[in-house]
């Protein structure tokens, strides 16, 4: 077992590669929903703003990591 500061440490030299991975990942879920929605229930506007509100909180984090919130 590693120490807190040898784990801080990995997760760290993980970040670049952990906030790529949820970029893509909210992307991908993003498209899902709204192909989804668009292809069963709503307008192609609608789909968009449902997709939009149900990736907000990961575009959030996305944003706080950049440090762009």
């Amino acid at each position: 077992k590693i120490g807190e500061p040898e784990a801080n440490a990995c997760l760290i030299a993980a970040a670049p590669e952990l906030l790529e991975a949820l970029e893509k990942t909210t992307q991908e879920l993003h498209e899902a929903i709204y192909t989804r929605a668009a292809n069963t229930w709503a307008t192609p506007e609608v789909a968009y703003e449902h997709a939009n509100q149900l990736t907000e909180s990961y575009r959030a984090l996305i944003a706080k990591a950049k440090g762009e919130s």
